[in-house]
């Protein structure tokens, strides 16, 4: 009595999932620019510019014209994290929303505990790891999930409709946003083929298909499409360097939209299907869903949801005819129920039973549950589960056999990852169903005085622990409210480079970051930066004219990137790596630099006449007529690295909130890299010349790895940590350990600042300072002979020689010590 939830009800507890998941998503929103794909589409999104496949241009109209509300608060990076957060709060909100519909179409009369405890799982879905971390940053995929939840309720809506006019305006706003869908993320085609498909079927049975619907659905679905025409319309007349894809010819943009610089609508490059089948694949879904999102409970509960609704859609007779007068069972259970109320009333309530909130529109005939219309919709309605859980397996099966995601990679793993938060839309929603049933049930089962209180009770109980498991597990490693790492990180890369530079990037996660630093907040516009795999791409050809107005130093030559020993080289189709470095040493006075790999490993003809230099975060290619001796690098190494590490500050990313899966972990991994790279050079160098200052600046570098970066370090650089101290114990007393070496010139340390390496050797004799060397070596050297790599070691046996006869010595002088008490008590060893 007087707890139906009624449409304003709905729409109200709809509203309040939204205000409640915004807020959360707000406060824990990246302060910066996220990492991935986010810096580049940010940046598209700032110049009306051209994204990567295949091209999001909805996504990039709708954020261009907030990012430039300067009235706004923040950074354009904070405005479009803010509007990610408002479209995932809003898909939650229909997500509870689908929840009232399945409930309703299930034959359960929607009151307000269903309302809540519906509203309870679309918050549990919005704090799920996946999603909460994807919705709080510039990313395409909270948009991605409003587009298709809105497809699941208009689906839904359509299933329950009670008159032709109702049923056509959903068949005809779902065509249209089919298409708007599609221009997002393609992946939401993998909800509308089933869905469509059992639509049309529906219609076709009833005979209400012909030239005219299919021709009026196919127009509406191709105006869902029109926001594709932004594509090429900006090349012509905003082509910008940098920008990705020529969409300006038929063949390009069906190149574009089908991903093909990927692999026809695949998800990457290369394919290494040999590692994880399909089925690996799903496996690796489940397990993610089990574990990590479903809050313990919703896949087991989805599950019985999905069972319910199927087994309620066999029970339902086959023919209008037969069903004339039938409704499934819990319907008819709900009908007994209400027995002792009127027949008036009794046959208003079934007709709630079973139309999910029908349309005010619709005649007074229609929803009393008496017209054929009514008898239609609830054959319809029984077709709720089968359509669910066919979108769901479509998704599920074929995305996983598209898939060519290497999953022997953890950070590969986690771009995969993200296209598990669509089905999960539906996981979510079917765990409702068994939920609201048992509520009912209890419901009945209570005294009617009471029974309604109760029963809003438990459903509040159950809502708030949903939604609060997923807060308290999660809330710490999902709060991005401090992150700035990768806008730290990407000024950190070009703060020792020079103006009038040129700096070819061939990682995504410093391109992007640059990109949106650069075209969003003018960011050193004096050095021209280049994503070096994007110019291999044939399409680079009509770009020619916009790098050659671009009014940076850099000049690129016509065609594109290819191996000097490749057939389109000899076919005169590209310029090779050393042409691109001949023109820009000698057009950029800043320099020429690069940041991850360069293109074709293979292709080494450069080495002829340029060499590479560590400088802090990037390498130099440095003509080798212009190359420095190893003191002048090392002063500009240094300063490079004092420049980048006051830009990146003292804290890196922490391991226990940032797996591998995450680009802020590649970001430490980028950083000890790099330092490993230098400290060989220092060491190779140091002992080579037998400078102890530089062998303990390698030994500091190699020891921060060690201290810091363990499970990084790999057995070669241990292998030298050791030969580090090896060296130094086999050196003569340093004039200077009396008074203590200071490490701390050494600005590349600063951001892991490892207080036992400087103490070490500090302020002790000569013979302490040697005695240290000498553990520190047997220490790592021994760690490193239980290593794969010492397996195969041409040194292996030298080096085991070396540690036992260092270990004899110590002991020697252990003995020693005890024998003499007072020799060494001036030593003070670390």
């Amino acid at each position: 009595m007087g707890l139906d939830v009624g449409t304003t009800g709905s729409a109200a507890m709809s509203g309040a999932t939204v205000a409640i998941v915004a807020g959360a998503y707000l406060k824990t929103a990246f302060a910066s620019i996220p990492g991935g794909d986010s810096g580049e589409l940010v940046a598209e999104a700032c110049t009306l510019g051209h994204a990567h496949p295949p091209g999001y241009p909805l996504f990039t109209l709708l954020y261009h014209a907030i990012v430039h509300q300067q009235e706004l608060p923040g950074s354009p990076a904070w405005r479009a994290n803010a509007t990610t957060c408002i479209l995932g709060a809003l898909a939650a909100g229909v997500l509870q929303a689908c929840g009232v519909e399945l409930i309703a179409h299930y034959g359960i009369t929607p009151r307000l505990e269903h309302a809540i405890l519906s509203a309870g799982l679309a918050t549990a879905y919005a704090l799920s790891p996946l999603v909460w971390l994807y919705s709080t940053g510039a990313e395409v995929f909270a948009l991605n999930n409003l587009l298709v939840v809105v497809l699941l309720w208009l689906t839904l809506r359509y299933l329950g409709a009670t008159s032709s006019r109702t049923r056509d305006f959903y068949i005809n706003l779902g065509s249209f946003w089919s298409g708007l869908a599609l221009c997002n993320q393609h992946t939401a085609i993998l909800f509308e083929v089933p869905l469509i498909a059992c639509i049309l079927a529906q219609e076709f049975r009833r005979g209400r298909v012909g030239a005219v619907q299919l021709v009026r659905w196919s127009i509406l679905f191709l105006l869902g499409l029109l926001p594709y025409v932004y594509l090429p319309l900006t090349l012509m007349a905003n082509r910008q360097p940098g920008a990705w894809g020529d969409t300006t010819t038929i063949s390009g943009f069906v190149h574009h939209l089908r991903r093909g610089d990927y692999g026809t609508f695949r998800l990457f490059t290369r394919s290494k299907d040999g590692d994880m089948g399909m089925f690996g694949r799903i496996g690796l879904y489940v397990d993610d869903l089990v574990v990590r999102q479903g809050a313990v409970l919703i896949p087991f509960l989805a599950i019985a949801g999905a069972t319910m609704l199927v087994m309620q859609a066999f029970a339902q007779p086959a023919s209008t005819s037969a069903a004339k007068n039938k409704l499934p069972r819990a319907l008819a259970k709900q009908q007994r129920t209400g027995a002792k109320k009127s027949k008036n009333a009794n046959a208003n309530s079934q007709s709630e039973s079973n139309m999910a909130a029908p349309s005010q529109r619709e005649s007074s005939k229609e929803a009393s549950g008496d017209t054929d219309d009514v008898r239609e919709a609830r054959e319809r309605q029984a077709l709720a589960g089968p359509m669910l859980v066919a979108a769901l397996t479509f998704y599920v099966v074929v995305f996983h056999f598209l898939s060519n995601m290497p999953m022997d990679q953890a950070l590969l793993r986690g771009i995969q990852a993200r296209f598990w938060m669509q089905p999960n839309l539906i996981v979510f929603l079917l765990a409702i169903v068994p939920l609201a049933s048992q509520l009912s049930t209890f419901r009945d089962a209570a005294p009617p005085s009471i029974a309604p209180m109760i029963t809003l009770a438990v459903a509040s109980a159950l809502a708030l622990a949903l939604s609060a498991y997923q807060w308290i597990i999660y809330h710490e490693i999902s709060d991005q409210s401090t992150n700035m790492y990768m806008e730290r990180y990407a000024k950190a890369l070009v703060a020792g480079i020079p103006a009038q530079s040129l700096l070819i990037v061939g990682y995504d996660q410093h391109w992007t970051a640059l990109r949106y630093l650069q075209k969003c907040e003018g960011f050193r516009p004096d050095v021209a930066i280049l994503n070096g795999p994007m110019l291999t791409y044939t399409w680079q050809d009509a770009y020619h004219e916009a790098y050659a107005n671009w009014g940076k130093c850099a000049e690129i030559p016509y065609g594109s990137w290819v191996n000097s020993n490749s057939q389109m080289y000899a076919d005169g189709q590209g310029y090779s790596t050393v042409e691109l470095f001949d023109k820009n040493t000698r057009s950029c006075p800043g320099g020429v630099y690069f940041t991850g790999k360069l293109n074709y490993a293979t292709d080494t003809a450069y080495n002829e006449t340029f060499t590479l230099q560590s400088f802090g975060f990037v390498t130099r290619i440095v003509p080798r007529a212009e190359e420095k001796p190893f003191q002048e690098w090392l002063k500009d190494s240094l300063t490079a690295w004092e420049k980048a590490t006051a830009e990146l500050g003292s804290e890196l990313p922490p391991l226990e909130k940032y797996s591998p899966e995450t680009w802020e972990w590649t970001l430490r991994r980028d950083l000890f890299d790099h330092l490993y790279s230098d400290a060989q050079l220092i060491l190779e160098h140091g002992v080579e010349v037998k400078d102890v200052d530089l062998i303990i600046f390698a030994a500091a570098s190699f020891r921060n790895g060690y201290e810091n970066d363990r499970d990084g370090l790999s057995d070669i650089n241990l292998k030298n940590l050791g030969l580090a101290f090896m060296s130094l114990a086999r050196m003569l007393p340093h004039p200077n350990a009396e008074g203590g070496i200071d490490l701390a010139r050494n600005p590349a340390l600063e951001p892991l600042r490892d207080q036992h390496i400087r103490t070490a050797f500090r302020n002790l004799p000569s013979n302490a300072w040697h005695d240290q060397s000498a553990r520190l070596t047997v220490l790592y050297w021994q760690e490193y002979l239980e290593t794969p790599a010492a397996k195969t070691d041409s040194q292996r046996e030298t080096i085991e020689a070396t540690v036992a006869a260092i270990r004899n010595i110590l002991e020697k002088s252990a003995k020693s010590s005890t024998a003499d008490p007072g020799k060494d008590q001036d030593k003070n060893p670390s």
